[in-house]
Formats: C-alpha cells, structure tokens, sequence
C-alpha cells in the first residue's frame, strides 16, 4: 500500500485517515467520531512508532508498538477508565516474545493465563524465565504484573490528543488548536516591517516601468493586475471570527497594507473575499472547511484519487485547511502544465503557514521551498524586478547566475546538476560562464544532465551547431530534445539534411515521430527514408515509419509500405493506408483488391471489402478522410 488510507463510520463521516509510504505507516495518523470531531492522533516514522486507537478524546482503547511495519513491544486493550487493560501481549520483530494476559471484567486473570513465548515458540513458566536470564529482550515476569493496572503511553499522558475543551464549540476549539500550531511554526527569515517595506519598495519600482518586459518563455506579462486594497483591522478580525481562525501573521499583515496592483503566480492575487476559489467542482458554502485539519504534507507525493468509491469525498477533502491566495484560468494565455492550478496557504496543521500548489485534475499537490506567504512573494517580485524569466519559478532552484554557476561545479547529483540547468534557462542573456555550464551539460557523462542542458539552450546561433553534434547521441531522450530544441528556435529549415541522416539512422520511436513532424514543417521530408524498421519487433516504430510514408509522396524511397498496410498494429496499417491513398486512389484499390482476393479470414475480407467499396463508389475529396473512415471501421485513430 503506497498513499492514503481512509475509514468511514456509518452515517459517511470521515473515521481516520493515515498516510502508508511503500506499505508501512508514515505520519500523522488522525481519527475523528461520528460527529466529525478530531478525537486523536499519533504519528509514525516509516512504520515505526505507538499506534493508538481513540475511542474518544483522551480516551484510548488500543496500543500497539510497531518497528518498521512489524509488531515489536508491548499490544494492550484498554478499558474506558484509561487506568486498567483487559489483554497484553510481547512481540519482537512480529512475532510473539514475551508474557501473553487476560483479564475478565473483575479485573482478575482469565483461566490459563500467563502465556509465556519465546521467539513465537510457546513454553512453560519455568522455561520462560530461564530464558529471560540470557535474553535482555524478554520483559522479566514480575508478580505485579498480573493487575491489570498500566500507566498510558507517553503521548496521550502527557495531552498530545486533541480534546474538546468543555463550554465551547467544535469550531472555537479548533481556533485555539490553529493557534497553537502556528506558534510552532518555521519561523520568518525576516521581520514582517522588513519584508513590507522592501514588498513596497518593489511594486513601486514594478509600477514605474513597463510591465510588458517582464516575460514568460517567449511571451511577455500582461500590464493589468487587480488592484489589491488593503482590508481593515475591523474586516480581518471579522473574518477571523467568522471561520474561527488566526491567518498566518506575515499574510494578516500584508492584506493590512498592501494597496496596489499586486501581481502574483502570473496574474492577480485574488482578494481575502474569494478565499474558497479553490474548485469549480467544490459545493459552496464551504462550513469549517478553515478549520478542518489540512492532509497535504510537505516533501510527501500525495495521490489525489484513491481506487474506492469515494472519490468526490477525498477530492474536496484534499482543500481542508486551504485559502485559495491566487489562480489561473483553464483559458489564460500561459504554458499548458499549470493550467487550472490554484495557488493556497495552509492555514492549519503542522505545514501552516506554506504555500502549495493544487489542481483540479490528477496532479499531485506542490509545495514551494519558502517557508511562508512573503518569502514566496518576494522572491515573486525580486525575480520579476531583475528580469528572470518568470517560466519555471515554481518548480527550480533560485538564485542569480552567478550562484547557479557556482552551484552546477560544486555539485555532484545529477539530478540537481539538471534542475540548475533549467534554473540558468530563466537567465538571458547569459554570460561566458553560464554559457560554459550549458557546454558543459551537453557534454556530460549523465543522459539527464545532457537532456536538461539542450533543452536549456537558448535560442541562439551560437549554440546550434553544439545541438547538431547531439543528435548522435546515444540517448534517445537526449536526440529528442535536440529536435524540439531546433524546432522551437525555427533551425530545422538549415539543417535538412543532418536531420535527414539522423532520422534513416534513427530506431527509437518518439524521436521519429518528432524529427518527421520537424521535418515535414520545414518541407524537408523526401531525402531520406526510415523503411529499414518495416519488420521492427516495436510497434512504436512501426507505427512512426508509416507516419513518415503518411507525410512523404511517391513510391521512390517507399519500399515496405505495402507490407505496412498489413501491419497488426491498428495505427501503423491506418497511418499506411492514408499514405497509400496519397500515391493514388488507383494504386490503392488495385493493391486492395489483389489483398481480398488473397485473404480467407472472414472480418478481414469484411474490413477489405467495405474499404474497396469506399475508395470505388465514394472516393474522399481528400486522403485524411480515408484515415478518418477507417478508423470508424474499427483501424483505430492517430
């Protein structure tokens, strides 16, 4: 088990949730009543630690100790008074390693107990003891033992669990818990009034100059932002009280001041007032949603959609805690890959205080690296006000040029070596050393550090002939993201026939696919053909060379589409009759006709037959139409 788990009491209310990393427990695992009330909580480390069972606040009826997923201490079962158990038991490792006792209700030992183990082996009193002398991990039998008196685990002694105070409601116990946690929170890396000042500082610095020269990739920042005004002593603590909650004190004192267009996560802000714009498919209003205890984790993947029924469940219960902060429309005029995300801060449990990153779709929650809303808003606005491209500023490292220069030559990690790649991207134009870094990548030893560094490459001449060495690279992933670089900066045209060589010499699928899209763009296609892969074992590759014979004309250069055109994968026989049909309507209905006179498998010759009968009596105005009949025959679609 890899996620979350969930139980449900009867009546559909939420009964604990925990969170399992690769089949063990790891994390808070919280518990609620019928009511919906937090009644406890504990936490374990990758399977290791108390697991307590509630069975309402302060009141605990099971414990058991676990050590990396396994059975290893004591197991009791506790009564309602918390001062006596009925069972208990010794396990080491998972299996039974001690002194097994029952207790009737009179609190005196069941018939036959003590049980005595060793190791799983169940021996005599006599023989337990001896034992006990050359094995410290046997607890040593004690005569007291036998009371059912035991003192309670640790945490709940000392109040950890959450218990509803008497005389006041679910809502302002919560308020006070938030309270709590946020004194414990990571602490600022500044004073509010520093940050606030430099925050004010810099907006006005933004306002001055032109908004439109801040980009995006190749676009620029649009000059309009909502305008933000800043919200009342009286309307904060009014909203505080309403949902009975502390906002995290830099973003209360931010909301105080701030009055001015406010950019952020690529558009506006948006206003305290719309703080539950967090999805289309929640039901509004959201009651104590504020204060309900938030699941996302920092540093842990969540899976957004369990396999059970209760789908709808878990996706709104994924926005406890939340306040949306800012947002992106489906139709803005961004990249694709954040399309529909929300920006939030946390507002309860131990990650209040953070922003994270939260979709509609399957995409997992992220969290940002700074450690509250003005840390994140200022490295917004610094980034913004020294001309960064802002593509990225979510999801790779900070930092000027110089200090990512710095960092790639000291590192050693791959991975991060790749992802200060894709931070120096956002640097242009760059200098001589920032320049030597992405030499550097391209030629390194690791197929990702080279990947990331040609896709970093800016779009200049300088660096093209560096990215043509590259397209006989080893890796496949490296040669793609050679040919969507030369795409993306419009080279392709002046390298026809590199590209050319490179795709008849070319067996990785999806680098056919791109370099015959790239060449088909630039007119290039027709020097050279990938028909040596016809009798490849990979369907993929089957399917892109058809795609190419889709793409090309004439019959020069196209020796084994006739044998494409039986191919069993449905795509590459679609994909080569389209082709077919290009070179002529005549040519394909003789090669048909010759194929059904052949064929004696029944759906084949039904297949064969309705496509001569099209080609013949009602012949497409164009050859896609062909590929768009067959696939309704059932040839499947590209």
């Amino acid at each position: 088990m890899h996620g979350w788990y969930r139980t449900w009491h009867e009546n559909e209310q939420l009964c604990e949730v925990m969170w399992y990393k690769q089949g063990q427990e790891h994390g808070t695992n919280k518990q609620y009543d019928e009511q919906g009330n937090l009644i406890g909580t504990y936490t374990m480390v990758h399977g290791t630690g108390v697991d307590l069972w509630f069975a309402k606040p302060g009141v605990i009826s099971e414990e058991r100790h676990y050590q990396d997923g396994a059975h290893h201490g004591y197991e009791r079962w506790w009564t309602a008074d918390n001062q006596t158990i009925s069972e208990e038991g010794h396990f080491w490792h998972g299996v039974e390693h001690g002194i097994f006792r029952e207790w009737n209700a009179s609190g005196r030992l069941r018939r036959g107990y003590p049980h005595y183990f060793v190791l799983g082996n169940r021996v005599n009193k006599r023989q337990y003891i001896r034992a006990c002398q050359q094995d410290p991990t046997l607890p040593p039998f004690n005569a007291d033992d036998n009371e059912p008196t035991r003192q309670l685990p640790d945490g709940v002694k000392q109040g950890t669990q959450l218990k509803e105070p008497e005389g006041i409601s679910q809502s302002q116990f919560l308020f006070s818990v938030s309270s709590e946690i946020r004194e414990t929170s990571t602490p600022m890396s500044e004073t509010f009034e520093t940050q606030l000042t430099q925050m004010h500082r810099r907006l006005e610095d933004l306002r001055r100059s032109s908004w439109r020269k801040y980009r995006c990739g190749d676009r620029t920042i649009i000059d309009h932002f909502q305008r933000m005004t800043s919200l009342s002593e009286a309307s904060l603590q009014t909203f505080e009280h309403t949902h009975a909650i502390e906002l995290p004190s830099d973003y209360r004192a931010f909301l105080a001041t701030v009055d001015a267009e406010a950019p952020g996560l690529y558009e506006s802000l948006l206003p305290l007032e719309d703080w539950d714009d967090l999805s289309i498919n929640l039901e509004r209003p959201l009651p104590s949603y504020l204060t309900m205890p938030c699941p996302l984790i920092p540093d842990v993947e969540i899976e957004l959609i369990d396999e059970d029924d209760q789908g709808i469940l878990l996706q709104m219960e994924r926005y406890q805690g939340l306040l949306a902060i800012a947002k992106r429309e489906p139709d803005d005029p961004w990249i694709d890959e954040f399309n529909g995300t929300r920006c939030a801060l946390i507002i309860t449990d131990t990650a209040r205080g953070r922003i994270v990153y939260i979709g509609d779709e399957e995409r997992p929650p992220y969290f940002m690296p700074d450690a509250s809303f003005l840390d994140w808003y200022m490295r917004w606005l610094d980034e913004l006000q020294a001309g960064v491209d802002i593509w990225g500023f979510n999801h790779i490292p900070r930092g000027s040029e110089a200090k990512l220069v710095d960092a790639f030559y000291q590192s050693t990690v791959p991975f991060d070596r790749r992802d200060i790649l894709y931070a120096l991207a956002r640097h242009n134009p760059l200098t001589e050393r920032a320049d030597e870094v992405l030499r550097t990548g391209v030629e390194g030893r690791n197929s990702s550090v080279r990947t990331a560094a040609v896709k970093s490459l800016p779009h200049k001449e300088r660096f093209v002939p560096l990215l043509v060495e590259r397209l006989q690279d080893k890796e496949a992933s490296v040669r793609e993201a050679v040919v969507e670089t030369l795409r993306a900066g419009k080279y392709v045209a002046n390298y026809i026939p590199e590209l050319n060589t490179a795709l008849e010499r070319e067996n990785d699928a999806r680098v056919l696919f791109s370099t015959v899209n790239a060449l088909h763009e630039a007119n290039g296609l027709g020097l050279a053909s990938p028909a040596k892969h016809v009798n490849s074992p990979n369907e993929g590759i089957r399917m892109y060379v058809a795609y190419f014979f889709e793409k090309t004309d004439g019959f020069e250069g196209a020796e084994g589409l006739e044998q494409l055109l039986n191919d069993e994968n449905a795509t590459a026989h679609v994909n080569a009759v389209a082709a077919f049909h290009r070179r002529g309507r005549d040519a394909s209905i003789e090669w048909i006709a010759a194929r059904l006179a052949q064929t004696t498998e029944s759906e084949e010759r039904d297949r064969l037959s309705k496509t001569l009968n099209v080609l013949q009596n009602q012949p497409p105005t164009a050859w896609y139409k062909t590929r768009n009949f067959l696939s309704r025959l059932g040839f499947g679609w590209v």
